[in-house]
């Protein structure tokens, strides 16, 4: 089936979450962020599809348009798991850099990336920061990110601020297991996540503590049993080789107990000697409370975290995640939210597709086909990233919209009538 059938389909889905005009607007946005080739402003959305009322509508349909959020958020949620039921959900932060000074929720933070002999990148940016979830899923085509939900934080507002927004978009999200980055470690947002009835995957910081479960003493005395036992070291710890996909990884793991965390976790160590022969090993450490989950399993979901990185930028890049031209916090929410949901709507868009009737797989373009329809024989990629799956809906929408509106002999001319002039 073509992909832009299988667009409308996912489309039509979310047709019970507004009514008619809302609808056609909600379509114009998510066609028009796959069809925009650079920014993806209100006007090139507005100019890319074939819209039928007037350029307002849009901005009022952000703002005004009566519509939730969170109901479309979750829709798409199962959609992806209906699809793709085997996967883990990734949690990070980002941000978009604007020079909107009266823009709500705009604040200076830290760039990360700064570097001292850099001389001309500032150590701080102006913008907003935005909490996102997405889901993991290893496919046939290999291992895919499709973005969930995002939404705005505020440091100064206690209802939008960074834990704030944790809770809220874990909450939308069933029961799972959660990999967040090392910048996370806090008991506070670890005690939160589990009492939503989640699991989570960490990254170690490299002063964290780890401490042996604690002995039952034979003759117990008087007071509260106690709760940590010695600390772990992890030169002394015996270490074995696991093969990991093609890799072959010094790993072991054992379950601890950190002040990190509430509950009991499992600690895998990878340890990793250095070029230098004189220096001592380096140690990569993550943990989980998912006692049950194989130490191959968790080494190789926080290998695919960084999936969560690269659907950013391509989000920026191609959906106009960070070129909004709005005030309104309610707008922004909702324009954030859409863009995440045409990146992974353009993803399902090339899923294979059961046909109930013949019983057999519907399978979508593949990486050939789409390189010959785009023209781009010099460029040979591993597998189908997102933006050839972005120029191949575009070029199957610019097709659909403004090809078929003229006659087929009339697409590349233009016939003009004569006004006399009656003066």
């Amino acid at each position: 089936m073509d992909p832009l059938s299988h667009l409308e389909d996912m489309l039509s889905e979310f047709r019970p979450l507004f009514k008619h005009n809302n609808f056609n607007h909600f379509e114009t946005f998510v066609k028009g962020l796959i069809n925009t080739p650079h920014r993806g402003t209100m006007t090139q959305i507005y100019l890319s599809t074939e819209q039928s009322q007037t350029y307002w509508c849009l901005p009022k349909f952000l703002s005004r348009g009566v519509w939730c959020v969170d109901e479309v958020a979750s829709s798409l949620r199962r959609q992806v798991q209906t699809v793709y039921g085997t996967g883990v959900y990734v949690y990070d932060e980002s941000h978009a850099t604007t020079d909107g000074k009266k823009q709500v929720g705009t604040h200076f933070f830290r760039n990360t990336r700064y570097q001292k002999r850099n001389k001309n990148q500032s150590k701080f940016h102006h913008g907003h920061e935005f909490g996102a979830i997405g889901w993991l899923a290893e496919t046939r085509e290999g291992v895919r990110l499709f973005p969930l939900a995002v939404r705005m934080m505020d440091p100064k507002s206690e209802a939008a601020n960074s834990f704030a927004v944790l809770k809220h978009l874990c909450g939308l999200m069933p029961p799972g297991l959660i990999i967040f980055d090392r910048g996370f470690n806090r008991r506070k947002v670890f005690t939160e996540i589990l009492s939503e009835g989640h699991h989570l995957l960490c990254r170690a910081r490299s002063n964290a503590a780890f401490f042996y479960l604690p002995k039952r003493p034979k003759f117990p005395k008087k007071g509260r049993p106690r709760r940590y036992g010695s600390r772990v070291s992890l030169p002394h710890l015996k270490y074995r080789d696991l093969v990991v996909g093609n890799e072959t990884f010094s790993v072991t793991d054992k379950v601890v107990r950190t002040r990190m965390c509430p509950v009991d976790v499992r600690i895998v160590v990878i340890r990793k000697r250095p070029r230098d022969p004189s220096k001592p090993y380096q140690y990569f450490c993550v943990f989980t409370s998912d006692l049950q989950l194989p130490v191959e399993a968790v080494i190789r979901h926080y290998r695919n975290r960084w999936q969560i990185e690269t659907a950013f930028r391509d989000v920026k890049e191609n959906f106009g995640f960070d070129s909004y031209q709005l005030r309104n916090p309610k707008s922004l929410d909702r324009f954030v939210q859409l863009s995440f949901l045409a990146a992974s709507l353009t993803q399902l868009a090339f899923r294979s597709q059961r046909d109930p009737e013949t019983q057999t797989d519907d399978a979508g373009p593949d990486l050939e086909t789409v390189l010959l329809a785009l023209n781009m024989h010099w460029y040979q990629p591993k597998y189908l990233t997102r933006g050839l799956m972005v120029a191949y809906l575009q070029r199957c929408l610019q097709q659909n919209y403004f090809l078929g509106s003229y006659a087929p002999g009339e697409n590349s001319e233009k016939k003009l009538k004569n006004v006399e002039d009656s003066t």
